[in-house]
């Protein structure tokens, strides 16, 4: 709802048009409340099998088996601390958008959320360039704006 009380839409994608481009993400960790959350319901505990007369395996095969028994769920929490960036370049131009975009997002009654991206998340076939975009001083002659804004994360468990 914007400050009127009309309903608004806003996204947290952007989609290029160079297909095949990996996603990365822009995440603003810096809140209390967390882009994605972890709720564990049972703490990870090691079972074992070494009694042969509660497991066959044991006692047919002579085989201890081993395992971990735990619970949890995994989900978004605040949809607007996580932006997906997919089908585009990594360039100085799409992370100053998508910067501006999450600081600009506005909740119920048009007020501005506070939002304060400060973690770059890539997949590995990025990391240099996400490194060489966040971490240098100068590039191609003049001075980098955006060194020190996002930390960057690789994770290869993004690659799609």
């Amino acid at each position: 709802m914007d400050g009127t009380g009309a309903q608004t839409t806003q996204s947290n994608i952007t989609k290029g048009s160079q297909a095949g481009k990996p996603a990365f993400y822009v995440l603003d960790t810096t809140n209390s409340i967390k882009p994605l959350i972890w709720q564990e319901r049972t703490r990870p505990e090691i079972e074992t099998k070494f009694d042969p007369s509660k497991s066959d395996t044991v006692f047919m095969e002579d085989q201890y088996v081993w395992g971990v028994r735990a619970r949890g769920n995994a989900g978004f929490a605040f949809w607007q601390l996580a932006h997906r960036v997919e089908d585009s370049e990594l360039t100085e131009q799409v992370l100053m958008d998508v910067i501006s975009k999450m600081k600009s997002l506005k909740g119920d009654g048009g007020k501005l959320l506070n939002i304060r991206p400060n973690v770059l998340l890539v997949p590995p076939s990025l990391e240099y360039a996400a490194k060489k975009l966040l971490e240098a001083e100068i590039i191609n002659g003049t001075s980098n704006v955006l060194k020190g804004t996002l930390k960057v994360m690789v994770s290869s468990q993004i690659v799609e």
